[in-house]
């Protein structure tokens, strides 16, 4: 019985080899066609995005094809493993071969100078097709300040910014009679700033009766930029854009209060 039981095990190793050689084995001309398909596929995603062609779909697709072809390479090394193994071990000396030993030092060589950076401006080079981006407007920072909200007067917005050549500069803002005097002092800037002074929302209250001139200041570390313009209303809406004139100052816009 025991002799019987020890020969239907003898029996059932080749079958064994011969399912797992069907789950396994797969046609050639199916691996090697794939594997063409693959290569294709990939080497048109590789390059789109050497190129820093980086649609999320050219990453996607590179990726997805880059696991079949490992799954079918998978393949194609178990269906060719006898002929990989002869060209890897030279049978008479019974040792690796001389192709095994050139191809290991390249793939050595190359991960070593990728590694080191010494590759970088090849695998950089592709930004040359790169259409060079329009520089974005830098951010532009406002401060919001509130005056005089105890003055007996019309609540005034105004919006004041700053060109780049006056980045720098301390905000003032004053109503001036007709020779030029300080009538009220509707903002000025702190006398201990940190940092870059920022542009100014200002929300203030006017006692001068319309129509009356602002002027505005901008005082930078070598020179100060004025600029003045006449109100002529103060009626709840109104709205009056003005003219900059490209000194110093690049948007002033004034609202009054509703």
């Amino acid at each position: 019985m025991i002799y019987k039981l020890f020969y239907i095990k003898l029996d059932l190793i080749p079958l064994k080899h011969q399912i797992l050689n069907n789950l396994f084995y797969m046609k050639k001309s199916i691996v090697s066609l794939s594997i063409a398909f693959i290569f294709f596929t990939m080497a048109t995603t590789g390059l789109l995005l050497y190129i820093k062609k980086k649609a999320h779909f050219i990453e996607m697709s590179h990726t997805i094809f880059g696991l079949l072809f490992v799954l079918m390479a998978s393949f194609h090394i178990y269906n060719n493993w006898k002929s990989i193994k002869a060209y890897g071990v030279e049978k008479q000396k019974r040792s690796l071969s001389k192709e095994v030993i050139y191809i290991f030092l390249t793939f050595a060589v190359v991960i070593t100078l990728s590694l080191s950076g010494v590759l970088e401006p090849i695998a950089e080079f592709g930004r040359i097709f790169v259409k060079p981006k329009k520089p974005s407007d830098p951010s532009i920072n406002f401060v919001e300040k509130s005056t005089q909200q105890d003055v007996d007067g019309t609540i005034v917005m105004m919006l004041i910014q700053k060109d780049e050549k006056s980045k720098d500069a301390t905000l003032g803002v004053a109503v001036i009679d007709s020779m030029g005097m300080v009538v009220e002092n509707l903002f000025m800037a702190d006398s201990i700033q940190e940092g870059s002074p920022p542009n100014l929302m200002l929300t203030t209250k006017v006692a001068t009766a319309a129509p009356f001139t602002l002027r505005f200041i901008a005082t930078g570390k070598e020179k100060s930029d004025t600029l003045t313009e006449s109100i002529n209303s103060l009626a709840p809406g109104f709205f009056q854009s003005i003219d900059t004139k490209s000194n110093g100052f690049k948007r002033v816009y004034l609202e009054v209060g509703k």
